[in-house]
């Protein structure tokens, strides 16, 4: 893919955002980090040509196990 983006050493990637039935957002506390929380997120795959939500999909799964 050639984008500036990619150029500046900036890779593409996705988030998640998971709700529950009362409206609260997901966010996982980080192992390498205690303290710092984030919502699930990652690197797109363009060497295998993966879509965005493909790649949403596995880092959901890698970051969480659903």
């Amino acid at each position: 893919m050639n984008s500036p983006y990619y150029e500046k050493g900036w890779r593409l990637g996705v988030g998640i955002v998971l709700l529950n039935t009362k409206k609260k957002v997901f966010m996982g506390e980080r192992f390498d980090n205690k303290g710092a929380w984030q919502m699930p997120q990652g690197g797109v795959n363009i060497a295998i040509n993966e879509d965005l939500e493909a790649a949403a999909k596995r880092e959901l799964f890698e970051e969480t196990g659903v």
